[in-house]
């Protein structure tokens, strides 16, 4: 039986309380730990990204309009509301995502404790505070999969207590009175189902789809257990109807918000064109959708992946299929434990460009599902203590053995280690290029970097010239790009900014080449691969604003690479 507090006397939940206090004390302690050790690592593309177009929300700009990019406006709204509590540092950022992990950990806590009991709960927070700064997913950094994680859990935890466990509908007494069998009926259909914690959760999956749009996948298996549960709890398949509509009430609210806060200021178009037009073409891959959930366990560009918390990732496979062969006679552990599970294995695949960062989204999901196993197995081996015991030892050397992986591949490493295997130098490089910028710019100028590396104008307190903070959306064959490209070209020669840099990894377009030539001229200075010796990144200085001459070759051994 699950040790909730509604099981206790007084005094038991007291302590109840107290203990659960204990652990999570103790969780959040080893998360915050855990997570320092990456507190001086730079700021990733993404993350930067984020933090120059939420400065400039900040500063009156609009989105999609001031400031361009394809994803959904909420992880922008949330930087935004860092810099304007907490100030624009990578601390203030790694901060707040510290902040969200936190709630996670607390979602994770209660949602194993409804499932399964007090000592899963414990083994998932402690566990998670260990994983949840997963470097082969990007769990150190501060991207937006740490604060779709909350929205998630908490949608799952809502939906948890939404129908009791510890209170199980029960059948109505038979009296020779039909009106008062209908009205036991009643009331034991409404204390099994509460509607308002339904549209809690639909409107949680609906915050987080804002952040990304991924989070639809969460919502169809949220919607195929709560459905389920309901109809099992009540005996109701009018109550199960009721729980759907709700359900899909809560993300239908907070996307008529969204749209209509666009259409009222005359965005609506900009905004579906980035966030959805653009993103299907984004999200497009040279293989056909069905592969995507096979390349998932070997992606080709980050292979490293699973390595820094490679046992939990090798025992979710097992405890989902015990708790499938399981779910008939469990159904209210297994279930939710392994829909969550699919709705993030499911939203990793979706996008068809396999990130890093985007399997983040399997840690909690992952964390809960090995949890509930390890209950199952207890259970059914209640009368067996050297059985328990084996349990027991089995959780421990599970922990003992991702911890282990994480300190060789993250707590162990200096800075430059937690991120090489990742992105290379990418995120190190950004940041030297830019104070390279600083050292020969003023903070009024403004630079473009064509290229997809906003640490540039982070980590130099510049300006973007443009919109366009990344040039993703100038790509060849992407839905639109004729007019972004027109959009570009007219935002630079308007008022041409002091300097450009050409990443050489992006196509040149006509019409660039041409600004090139008659106001810019000549490279001032390039980068070059360290080893090979190709040119990375060419810079170029307005004619009418020179800059000092400096040497531009930036050289990973200066930040312990090589």
């Amino acid at each position: 039986m699950n040790e909730t507090a509604d099981q206790t006397p007084n005094g038991n939940h007291i302590r109840s309380g107290f203990l659960d206090g204990i652990v999570l004390g103790c969780a959040a302690i080893g998360l915050v730990l855990m997570r320092y050790a990456a507190f001086d690592v730079p700021l990733e593309a993404d993350e930067c990204n984020y933090a120059i177009i939420g400065q400039r929300l900040l500063d009156g700009g609009r989105l999609y309009v001031d400031a361009w990019d394809h994803q959904p406006p909420a992880i922008f709204a949330i930087y935004a509301a860092v810099i304007a509590v907490l100030g624009d540092s990578a601390a203030a950022f790694r901060s707040a995502a510290i902040g969200a992990s936190l709630v996670s950990l607390v979602a994770i806590y209660c949602l194993c404790r409804k499932l399964a009991g007090r000592w899963p709960a414990t083994w998932a927070a402690l566990m998670f505070a260990m994983v949840s700064s997963d470097p082969g997913t990007a769990g150190e950094g501060c991207n937006r999969e740490i604060y779709m994680n909350v929205f998630v859990l908490l949608a799952w935890w809502l939906a948890a207590i939404a129908v009791p466990p510890d209170r199980p509908a029960r059948r109505p007494t038979t009296s020779p009175h039909p009106e008062r069998n209908d009205q036991a009926k009643t009331e034991n259909a409404e204390s099994a189902f509460n509607p308002r914690l339904v549209f809690a959760a639909g409107t949680a999956l609906g915050i987080g789809s804002t952040i990304k749009t991924v989070l639809a996948a969460h919502w169809v298996f949220l919607a195929l257990w709560i459905v389920i549960d309901v109809a099992r709890a009540t005996a109701s398949w009018k109550k199960s109807a009721t729980s759907l509509l709700l359900l899909a009430a809560g993300p239908a609210f907070v996307w008529i918000l969204t749209c209509t806060y666009f259409a009222a200021t005359g965005r609506l178009s900009l905004f579906i064109d980035a966030a959805f037009y653009f993103n299907l073409s984004y999200s497009e891959a040279d293989t056909n959708t069905l592969s995507r959930f096979f390349h998932f366990f070997s992606p080709e560009r980050h292979p490293f992946v699973f390595r820094s918390a490679l046992p939990l990732w090798l025992a979710a496979l097992p405890a989902a299929l015990l708790l499938l062969a399981a779910s008939w006679k469990k159904h209210r552990m297994t279930i939710p434990a392994l829909a969550m599970l699919a709705g993030s294995y499911v939203a990793v695949c979706l996008p068809g460009r396999a990130w890093p960062h985007y399997y983040y989204l399997m840690i909690p999901a992952m964390t809960i599902t090995v949890a509930c196993s390890f209950h199952l197995l207890e259970t059914l081996v209640t009368l067996n203590d050297r059985l328990r015991v084996c349990v027991a030892v089995a959780a421990i050397a599970l922990a003992l053995a991702t911890g282990r992986t994480e300190w060789n591949r993250y707590l162990s490493q200096p800075p430059y280690g937690i991120t090489v295997a990742r992105y290379n130098s990418r995120d190190f490089w950004a940041k030297g290029i830019g104070e390279k910028v600083a050292s020969v710019t003023e903070p009024q100028d403004r630079i473009f970097v064509y290229g997809n590396d906003p640490g540039i104008y982070y980590y130099a307190d510049r300006r973007c010239a443009s919109r366009y903070t990344m040039v993703t959306g100038l790509r060849d064959g992407h839905l639109g790009v004729a007019q972004r490209r027109e959009i570009l070209m007219r935002e630079l020669l308007e008022d041409p900014p002091r300097m450009i840099l050409m990443e050489t990894g992006e196509p040149v377009f006509e019409a660039m080449t041409r600004l090139l030539e008659s106001h810019y001229g000549m490279a001032i200075g390039v980068d070059r691969h360290d080893k090979k010796g190709t040119l990375i990144l060419a810079v170029f200085a307005n004619k009418l604003e020179p800059v000092r001459m400096i040497d531009w070759d930036w050289d990973r051994s200066e930040v312990g690479g090589w």
